[in-house]
């Protein structure tokens, strides 16, 4: 039987309200995007990521939602900003490059989003 659209609608509008939940209610829907970009375990060239999230928005709007994951978001006050779920290192291939991997918090959001989407019968990616 095929799934309806408004079925997809609705599970991702509940990801993005579990997310906000979650890690802050203000979060943009490109810092959510990212963030299921990254792998669950080990590392990604943060390049690799910019370039498929540049597709869909600005490389400003980019460089600003892996700040906000990173907790390095300067517009926000102390008090709103963000346990780190995302943090940089430099490829140790290339010092010039970063490679970027969910912090152990980023992995705890990540499990409890999986958790919830299977509770309610959705089929993880």
């Amino acid at each position: 039987m095929p799934i309806a659209p408004s079925d997809y609608l609705t599970a991702a509008s509940r990801l993005i309200n579990d997310f906000q939940e979650l890690v802050c209610a203000d979060v943009p829907l490109v810092a959510i995007s990212i963030f299921f970009a990254l792998p669950p375990e080990g590392a990604a060239p943060r390049s690799e990521i910019v370039k498929q999230a540049a597709k869909e928005v600005s490389s400003g709007a980019v460089s600003r939602a892996f700040s906000l994951l990173a907790g390095l978001d300067k517009t926000r006050k102390a008090e709103s900003k963000i346990t780190p779920l995302v943090e940089f290192y430099p490829d140790p291939k290339d010092r010039r490059h970063q490679l970027v991997q969910l912090t152990p918090k980023g992995r705890e959001v990540r499990g409890e989003m999986l958790d919830r989407a299977s509770r309610r019968g959705v089929v993880a990616c």
